[in-house]
């Protein structure tokens, strides 16, 4: 009987299908410990091609507010077979290697786009005001974090969902919940790492980052919230 209301308390999510735009699914911006599990995943239809899209994280905080601090281009990519494409750190077995620490932490917007116009380094805030002065070409999908205080971090860049603070830092990561079309929430910063300590819905959509699988969702109206991870360890 446990096992089976225990089943039932997680969400029920689909793999991505033919038709799934390519949108952000889930990031990892500020592991445990070092920053060696950094990663951005898309989701959207298998073996879609990515050609003419990149992924540009612009800085949110201090002086260098809007400024575009990285571009990765996606030109000769695809979608995995799976539904996912990862952009990451080695250790997250992703697409497209990054060196560790490659996307910062605080304010920071992670924005997909069509046909980027800028370069690294552009400056598209020129007042520091948290509003884009500029295009970057065609914004496809956009997601923000930071610690939220006002005017210390702009996270909102191009339309973004800003998500932050958690407690007093800026969270770890989020997630869409459900993949491709879903909600976006916070990822769990104790368990971004294998070996780590799952969280709990209300406060996290998911308890376990999952670079280049399906989200890992809670069920927000259950009151039993284990990770999947934590169901197959219990019942191995």
């Amino acid at each position: 009987m446990r096992k089976q209301l225990l089943i039932l308390a997680l969400v029920v999510c689909f793999v991505p299908t033919a038709g799934s735009a390519v949108v952000i699914n889930e990031w990892v911006s500020n592991d445990t410990s070092t920053d060696d599990y950094e990663f951005i995943e898309l989701c959207g239809t298998p073996l879609e091609s990515l050609d003419g899209l990149s992924v540009a994280l612009i800085e949110g905080e201090g002086t260098g507010k809007g400024t575009v601090d990285r571009i990765v281009d996606l030109t000769g990519y695809s979608i995995g077979a799976g539904g996912y494409f990862v952009i990451g750190d080695p250790n997250v077995s992703p697409d497209i290697e990054m060196s560790p620490g490659f996307i910062e932490n605080g304010g920071n917007t992670i924005v997909l786009v069509d046909g980027i116009t800028v370069g690294t380094g552009t400056d598209i805030d020129t007042d520091d005001d948290c509003i884009e002065d500029m295009s970057i070409g065609t914004v496809i999908d956009a997601v923000g974090y930071g610690y939220g205080y006002s005017g210390d971090d702009c996270a909102t860049y191009y339309g973004a969902v800003a998500l932050g603070p958690d407690g007093t830092y800026d969270p770890a990561g989020g997630a869409r919940c459900c993949d491709c079309t879903g909600e976006w929430g916070l990822v769990c910063m104790a368990a971004t790492e294998p070996g780590g300590t799952a969280c709990s819905a209300p406060d996290y959509v998911v308890a376990w980052a999952t670079p280049g699988a399906a989200n890992d969702c809670f069920d927000p109206t259950a009151t039993d919230n284990p990770s999947w991870t934590g169901v197959k360890a219990m019942y191995k």
